[in-house]
């Protein structure tokens, strides 16, 4: 039984157009958010299934470039983001279940400080309903 584990890498089988490219600069600068946007985001409620109004969809096309936005010394990660649902909560974190909006769990690479095994860690997955998901060990 895995208690404890850190080191693990999860790989995943993602839609191309959920991916969004990373822009890497050396200097960033934020401009205030513009208060006409930010009042009617504050007095929005909205069910969680819903679709996102024009108001929402306004903020997430403001706060987008800051999400994809990292400072140049991290440009060799080649990173990419997907944004997702919040789905299910469980002690104050959120949860998109796998598979539901275009993400597929393809490996898991264990590194080479995780204490955990391979024949430990596939029993976990191994009932993930689309195969096949590979347990390895980075060399």
């Amino acid at each position: 039984m895995v208690t404890e584990a850190h080191g693990i890498c999860l790989g995943f089988d993602i839609k191309k157009n959920m991916v969004s490219d990373v822009r890497y600069m050396h200097e960033l600068q934020v401009s205030e958010i513009p208060r006409d946007l930010l009042l009617p985001l504050r007095k929005q409620k909205r069910r969680d299934r819903d679709e996102p109004t024009v108001i929402a969809k306004r903020g997430m096309d403001y706060v987008r470039p800051f999400l994809l936005t990292k400072f140049d010394k991290w440009q060799e990660e080649g990173e990419c983001r997907v944004f997702l649902r919040r789905d299910e909560q469980e002690n104050g974190f959120y949860f998109a279940k796998l598979g539901t909006q275009g993400m597929y769990l393809q490996e898991v690479i264990l590194g080479r400080h995780c204490n955990a095994t391979a024949d430990q860690i596939y029993p976990l997955v191994k009932s993930y309903p689309r195969r096949p998901i590979i347990v390895r060990r980075q060399p």
